[in-house]
């Protein structure tokens, strides 16, 4: 009985260990403390992410662990990488996103007019 006993209990705690999952949250802003709705986070080579909702907050959960980078993105702003340790317990990862110029090259319109003959 006492070794049926002993195998549940070890049983339970790799169960426990393989199903950890990290719970990860945390908010987006620019550099003038305003938050970014819409913008994706997520670990990098992984699906796990989710967006921000209309308070620059996100909150996902992963089965990954250990050393991972997280990704912090928003159309006109410049990626955010950051590296981070998942150990199944919950972690908070803010992201500041300072704006990216694109520029484009000149653009010359010329339009063409046809004289009556």
């Amino acid at each position: 009985m006492k070794t049926i006993l002993t195998v549940l209990v070890f049983a339970s705690l790799i169960a426990r260990d393989i199903n950890a999952q990290t719970y990860i949250s945390g908010t987006v802003t620019d550099r003038n403390g305003n938050t970014l709705p819409g913008a994706n986070v997520y670990l990098k080579n992984s699906y796990d992410g989710a967006s921000t909702d209309a308070n620059g907050t996100f909150s996902f959960l992963s089965n990954l662990n250990g050393s991972q980078t997280i990704l912090g993105s928003f159309l006109g702003y410049a990626l955010q990488e950051q590296q981070i340790l998942l150990t199944g317990d919950s972690i908070e990862v803010n992201f500041l996103l300072r704006e990216q110029s694109n520029s484009i090259a000149d653009v010359i319109i010329i339009q063409l007019q046809s004289h009556p003959v």
